[in-house]
């Protein structure tokens, strides 16, 4: 009987490390491509001013 509870136990662990792993990466994933939006962002208003400046 504790064999079958530790192995339960056990289970519940991996399957919670195993769900928090997912989390994390899910997370770094999601900032990386929010970064790469902002520079897309920002590589757009350089664009805009520089064609401002150039019709200017």
């Amino acid at each position: 009987m504790a064999y079958k509870i530790m192995a339960l136990l056990i289970s519940f662990a991996t399957l919670c490390i195993r769900i928090y792993e997912e989390m994390s990466r899910r997370a770094k994933n999601r900032a990386k491509e929010e970064e790469l939006q902002k520079k897309k962002k920002r590589k757009r208003k350089k664009a805009v001013q520089k064609k401002e400046k150039d019709s200017a």
